[in-house]
């Protein structure tokens, strides 16, 4: 029953309450739940909050001129760090 009352829950505010699991923790389980769950997981102010929280970046990444999304740029800079010993995506599939 507490699960149904989650996702009753505004968009911005459930994608908030996601924004509080770790990054490691999203791949795959929160994108495989359901439509609603992986809306919030995909949102992109709360990919901005990890791109400054997890690896200091403020700024989107740029692919042949264009900017990427949030999310992607997060992906980029994981793939860049991936040798890293911190890097918050290590072991999980991006």
């Amino acid at each position: 029953a507490e699960a149904s009352q989650l996702l009753k829950l505004d968009p911005e505010l459930l994608a908030t309450i996601m924004n509080f699991i770790d990054t490691r923790d999203l791949f795959p389980s929160c994108f495989l739940v359901c439509k609603p769950i992986l809306k919030a997981t995909l949102d992109e102010l709360a990919w901005q909050v990890r791109c400054r929280r997890d690896l200091q970046v403020c700024e989107l990444h740029i692919e042949h001129g264009v900017a990427l999304s949030w999310f992607r740029t997060y992906q980029c800079e994981c793939n860049r760090s991936m040798f890293s010993t911190n890097s918050p995506l290590e072991n999980a599939a991006v």
